[in-house]
């Protein structure tokens, strides 16, 4: 099984993203600082990384480079927040292998993820059949609705945090 490490401060982001993934049947380990994502990479090597830039004990920038310094080609995409054109570019230069800014949408991610996997050779190519786009914007439609009537609940006291972050990341998975 493809295996993914997700550094991701955020606990909704990461757990969202994490459970994407693992419906898309891959074994993700997520780690919410530097120091856990090291040591998880010292546990075990991993075929593709996931990496926030900004973190509370660091910047995904320095693992990056550290990993690229000890040989380490493990495909790397940053998934992040930091959108202007000179961190874009400091986080390829540094070694990242894409950049994907935060939002994002989830079937790029999804994609973005295949394609570098498959140029590492860490899994088959695939064909992918191509969404029919009439069907793709009913069921953006339908999920925008439902994030919409969540948010109502949620605003209006009927629904607590808890609860609305669980059906938000079972709307979102739909996707």
């Amino acid at each position: 099984m493809t295996s993914i490490l997700i550094l991701e401060d955020d606990d909704f982001l990461r757990e969202g993203v994490t459970a994407l993934l693992e419906k898309e049947g891959y074994d993700v380990t997520a780690a919410r600082n530097l120091r856990t994502a090291r040591e998880r990479i010292a546990e075990r090597r991993f075929d593709l990384c996931l990496l926030d830039v900004r973190l509370p004990d660091g910047s995904g920038l320095d693992l990056c480079r550290e990993l690229r310094a000890d040989g380490d080609g493990t495909p790397l995409l940053f998934l992040t927040a930091c959108d202007e054109e000179t961190e874009i570019v400091s986080g390829l230069d540094a070694g990242g292998d894409d950049y994907v800014t935060k939002p994002f949408k989830l079937r790029e991610l999804l994609s973005r993820i295949r394609a570098l996997l498959r140029r590492s050779g860490k899994t088959a190519p695939q064909e992918f059949p191509m969404p029919d786009p009439a069907e793709q914007e009913r069921e953006q439609a339908a999920v925008k609705a439902q994030l919409a009537e969540l948010e109502a609940s949620f605003k209006s006291g009927e629904v607590g945090y808890d609860e609305y972050v669980r059906r938000r990341m079972e709307i979102i998975s739909r996707l």
